[in-house]
């Protein structure tokens, strides 16, 4: 189990620090020029407006004296201008960060009672972010949509006392190497993916934290970031040269332009108080409309003008090994030094976790690589920077080709990008040349030609994936992943909604015996409909504590309030109640799983999990 005087080790040097630096007090201008320590940083809203505070030098207090909304850069694309203090990588994404926390040396971060929250215009544009970063980038090297370095930084970071607003993805998130970390009286609400993710942490207490409610007002779905990332790979590429449809080739200069007329009409609706897509057709592919019919297909009274939930899984709070965790849940305990151990949590609170995920089919790739690829490790055809190219949101009914600006770049990408500059690009000759068979609006040739249903050759199409080929999981509360001494203690987790429509796929999509479509995938079936208060997966010494779950449903698939999934040895919970749990009626689609509510699942490997358990709800259901 943790340490047991992790706490007071870590609140010692909190208050030590804080005592220390109390006499000088600066601003972040001075700080910066000088890397000054033993000084208080006092952090205004105008700090913040010209980019990412990088935190390079520690033994220093980073105070915020008022609220902060960022909106860093020039309207409409807050971009950092490649420089010294900008570098690409890893600002190749944006400023993905309001701050880095980069010193190895103590640092304590008061947000004071303030909060701190992107701008609403700022998180249309930066859909990939994070208000504080644990660590001098958002990967680890040769991980994530784009090229990154080594991981620096990170360790002795205290952030306490304040509330963390809207964030297109995270409030706090490192991802990996983080050591001795408290996180201490924060609120963390408005954020679109997780309230806390922390990928490889050791040494760490979270106390009294409020996480949720979620976002419920985001407006565009993944395609837009998509369209924003891909832009730079298209403008590399002579203008002149064209896409090839038999009716006539456009160039590349009509594919940016479409492009830039998408992102400029979405930006300006938004700008003037409108729905995303107003009075632009050409905009809906990038629109968040269907988690809002998803929800009305449920029976929830709200304002659609301005409800719109987030289209992909979404997490309280997140303890996962050292790296990404956009893959199937681990089944087997990870080796040697991956972090996640040594962490307590006491007092955590996490309510309204509310999503309706999406979920994108995409097509097979017959050259995949499983070692490198962003996602779904290769298996996927995608553009360049992993985003998957949508096969069937981009055919007809009749099975046609029916294009979006996207999906033109591309394709575009694919047939005259050079090799080494075209990022993830792997679009096959087959669905290029279908794709091409007619105008640049529509094709001619029937998809169903070459992708067979069920699958006849090694193009195929792939389901249980997100727009950038992330398993689908579904929505969690708290998640813990390939931990190691954690204990979880007096925790409320409530109100975790997941709203997604049943499997696009049928049951030969699943085929037996495991039943798996995305080869990234560990359970069978579709998971993006799924809602579970705890999901524990594959972690050794862990001890739940005084937690209550309860108000979970799914519109779907299956409601778990605890889920043991692969192998866990010596876990133990006390106290634990299980209250009100919904799940869908039935299985809508061959591809879903038959629903049910369990209070507890154990879904062992071959190896029996270490599990037991006392409190009001002990029931378990064991799921081979």
């Amino acid at each position: 189990m943790p340490d047991s005087n992790l706490y007071n080790t870590l609140n010692t040097v909190t208050q030590d620090l804080l005592i220390s630096c109390a006499g000088t007090i600066t601003n972040w201008e001075a700080y910066k020029a000088s890397s000054l320590e033993n000084v208080t940083v006092n952090l205004t809203n105008a700090d913040f407006q010209n980019g990412t505070l990088r935190i390079k030098s520690g033994n220093c207090v980073f105070k915020i004296v008022e609220n902060i909304e960022i909106q860093p850069g020039v309207a409409p694309n807050f971009f950092p201008v490649e420089a010294d203090e900008y570098p690409f990588p890893p600002y190749q994404l944006g400023w993905f960060a309001g701050i880095t926390c980069e010193t190895n040396d103590p640092i304590v971060i008061d947000l004071n009672g303030f909060t701190i929250e992107q701008s609403e215009l700022f998180a249309l544009q930066q859909r990939f972010y994070a208000i504080i970063e644990i660590g001098d980038q958002p990967f680890l090297e040769n991980q994530g949509p784009s090229q990154f370095g080594a991981l620096g930084g990170g360790k002795n970071i205290t952030i306490k006392n304040g509330i963390l607003g809207r964030s297109s993805h995270h409030g706090i998130h490192s991802a990996g190497k983080g050591e001795n970390i408290l996180l201490e009286d924060l609120t963390i609400q408005n954020f679109e993916v997780a309230g806390i993710h922390l990928n490889g942490a050791k040494n760490t207490v979270i106390k009294n934290c409020h996480i949720g409610p979620i976002r419920l007002d985001v407006p565009v779905i993944g395609t837009y970031s998509q369209c924003k990332f891909i832009r730079s790979f298209v403008a590399d590429i002579d203008p002149t040269l064209t896409l090839p449809f038999v009716d006539g080739p456009i160039k590349g200069s009509e594919i940016l332009a479409d492009l830039d007329n998408v992102l400029e009409k979405v930006y300006n609706n938004i700008a003037n108080g409108c729905a995303a897509n107003k009075d632009a057709p050409e905009c809906t592919f990038v629109t968040n409309i269907k988690s809002v019919n998803q929800a009305t297909k449920q029976g929830e009274n709200f304002n659609k003008e301005s409800y719109y939930q987030p289209t992909g899984g979404a997490y309280g709070l997140v303890l996962n090994k050292e790296g990404v965790a956009i893959n199937g849940f681990l089944t087997v305990q990870p080796d040697g030094d991956v972090g996640n151990s040594n962490i307590q949590v006491d007092g955590l609170c996490v309510d309204m976790i509310k999503s309706a995920t999406i979920e994108v089919v995409g097509v097979s790739n017959p050259n995949a690589v499983k070692d490198g690829s962003y996602g779904g490790g290769g298996a996927f055809q995608t553009g360049p920077v992993g985003d998957v190219f949508r096969i069937d949101d981009l055919s007809t009914t009749s099975g046609l080709y029916t294009a979006t600006a996207l999906s033109n770049a591309q394709l575009f990408v694919a047939v005259n990008g050079i090799p080494g500059n075209i990022g993830t690009t792997n679009i096959s000759s087959e669905i290029i040349n279908w794709a091409l068979s007619g105008d640049k609006k529509y094709g001619k040739i029937d998809i169903n030609t070459i992708l067979t249903d069920p699958p006849t050759n090694n193009l195929y199409r792939l389901y249980n994936g997100d727009a950038m080929a992330h398993v689908d999981k579904g929505n969690i509360g708290l998640w813990i992943q390939g931990g190691n001494d954690i204990e979880v203690t007096n925790t409320q987790i409530l109100n975790i909604s997941q709203n997604s429509l049943s499997s696009k796929g049928r049951d030969y999509d699943y085929p037996a015996p495991n039943h798996i479509s995305h080869p990234a995938q560990k359970l069978p079936y579709y998971g993006g409909g799924t809602a579970r208060g705890m999901a524990i997966s594959s972690c050794n010494n862990i001890k739940v504590n005084k937690t209550s779950i309860n108000l979970l449903n799914s519109m779907s698939n299956n409601t778990i309030g605890i889920d043991y999934i692969g192998f866990n040895t010596n876990i133990t919970t006390n106290d634990l109640s299980v209250g009100s749990l919904q799940c869908a009626l039935k299985k809508e689609s061959t591809g879903d799983q038959k629903p049910s509510c369990c209070p507890m699942r154990i879904r062992n490997t071959t190896i029996p999990s270490e599990i037991t358990t006392t409190g009001t709800c002990p029931s378990k259901i064991i799921d081979v």
